[in-house]
């Protein structure tokens, strides 16, 4: 069993965040924007659900939907993106004040974010609202090269330069 626990840097001091606890996947807690929100995965008798608390935990659950995982917040903390079943990408508003309500999800069309499995979040939300993961480029090799794409759709080859401090002296000598 996976719990959620949350530290506190002025007191040094680690808590139990709820009674957050998930029975098979990672939690992939995610604080909102403002800190005053987060939102968790949490698995019982095999049944994914996200869920949205305030912080510090009052143990008000708000249901995101079940058979969905990876929250992440828009940069406004008006929106929650998730993936759900089929590998898609799911986008629900989200309404904090004056109470807490989530609208109806919309499917995300255009994205394919490499999928592998529940353990960890294949892209991310820029400030700007661009999404950033890793796909898989057409014409990948077999050696499983991959590419990062933005939302707009360009992508880019990310090569790796090991030692590249040594490379470095080597093109711009220093006297």
């Amino acid at each position: 069993m996976v719990e959620l626990w949350a530290l506190s840097l002025p007191e040094k001091k680690a808590f139990r965040f709820g009674d957050v606890q998930s029975s098979i996947d990672p939690i992939s807690a995610t604080f909102s924007p403002d800190g005053r929100w987060v939102a968790y995965l949490a698995t019982e008798n095999d049944i994914r659900t996200v869920f949205v608390e305030p912080f510090p935990s009052n143990g008000v659950k708000h249901p995101v939907g079940t058979g969905i995982w990876h929250p992440v917040w828009s940069a406004d903390g008006k929106q929650l993106f998730y993936r759900g079943s089929g590998g898609r990408e799911f986008v629900v508003r989200v309404t904090t004040q004056p109470t807490f309500s989530i609208g109806n999800p919309d499917v995300m069309d255009g994205t394919a974010f490499q999928s592998r499995g529940r353990v960890e979040r294949e892209y991310d939300v820029t400030r700007d609202g661009r999404f950033i993961g890793v796909v898989v480029a057409a014409g990948q090799s077999q050696t499983g090269e991959r590419v990062f794409a933005t939302s707009g759709g360009s992508t880019q080859q990310i090569n790796v330069v090991l030692n590249w401090f040594e490379e470095l002296k080597q093109r711009v000598p220093t006297k």
